[in-house]
């Protein structure tokens, strides 16, 4: 049986600055993945020259996090279904993200990084958390001497770029003391008109995520049609009109195309 991690501690961090309890609601591209974890997985390997610690990076992360929170404030608090439609909506009262910090008798080399998330479930990284915690922030210590961290979060919540941001926005913090770009997380910016138009255009921006709908481009018959009728004519005019172009290297490929009925 593989190694897994053993959790040698565990604890709640809150913002240092306290906000009015406030029921922030998602969008309809939010609920689409509501139900997808997404983590950013982070290893450091041990350095020869000595540096900090596993233990001060973690006496770090305890001593500095609130303050990552006073920016991120959202990633405090919580999902919650509305009790009317059901649909799930963060609770922004500052309860608190998790920090999880264990150890696991492997090695940073061991794990297999051409499929890291199934080396990864192996060994228990991340460790569960609950489905309404927002933010869980995990320090594993690897019997190399390295660690690793992972940001543990919701689809609900952020995407891989606001996660990556967020990442970032610590290393700022840690290194500086200070978030030179702090996220804009005031959403009175996109408040719509009032009351609010809309083209009936719109509805040609969208279309339903289903797999019937998933064209595949390189089989779909118009997309055969189309390859007639702009690529092969383009080269057949280019030939007779100038009598110089020399075919261009998609030519064969139209040509056997052609031949076997493919393209008309």
């Amino acid at each position: 049986m593989a190694a897994r991690v053993r959790v040698t501690r565990k604890s709640i961090v809150k913002a240092s600055v306290t906000r009015p309890s406030t029921i922030v609601a998602v969008s309809n591209l939010d609920l689409l993945r509501q139900g997808l974890p997404i983590v950013l997985f982070c290893a450091y390997p041990s350095t020869a020259g000595g540096g900090c610690g596993f233990h001060e990076v973690a006496a770090a992360f305890e001593a500095k996090l609130p303050f990552l929170l006073d920016h991120f404030f959202l990633l405090a608090g919580r999902i919650v279904a509305d009790p009317r439609s059901g649909l799930p909506e963060l609770h922004c009262d500052n309860q608190g993200m998790d920090l999880v910090v264990g150890e696991v008798s492997v090695a940073l080399g061991s794990l297999d990084y051409g499929d890291l998330d199934a080396s990864l479930l192996r060994i228990g990284v991340p460790v569960q958390y609950g489905a309404d915690v927002v933010l869980s922030l995990q320090l594993v210590s690897f019997a190399c001497g390295g660690f690793a961290l992972a940001w543990g979060s919701h689809h609900l919540a952020v995407d891989g770029c606001a996660l990556s941001m967020m990442a970032n926005a610590w290393s700022e913090l840690a290194q500086s003391g200070t978030i030179a770009a702090a996220p804009n997380l005031d959403r009175s910016v996109f408040r719509p008109r009032a009351p609010p138009t809309y083209s009936s255009s719109v509805g040609k921006l969208f279309m339903p995520v289903e797999r019937e709908r998933l064209v595949n481009a390189l089989t779909a018959t118009t997309s055969r049609s189309r390859t007639s009728t702009c690529f092969a004519p383009f080269w057949k005019r280019c030939v007779r009109t100038c009598g110089r172009c020399s075919p261009p290297w998609w030519a064969g490929l139209i040509r056997r195309e052609m031949s076997h009925g493919l393209v008309g």
